[in-house]
């Protein structure tokens, strides 16, 4: 997953307490996508 140059920003420059966890956050959001699809009832 990629996020745009904005979010990228927003997380490392915003939150410089977030920075060093950039990669654990693409996974959350990236699992949490997941787990949406998987469970949408059509």
């Amino acid at each position: 997953m990629r996020l745009t140059d904005e979010c990228r920003l927003h997380i490392t420059m915003g939150h410089p307490e977030m920075a060093d966890y950039y990669y654990e956050i693409l996974e959350t959001v990236e699992s949490r996508i997941l787990f949406m699809k998987e469970n949408m009832v059509c």
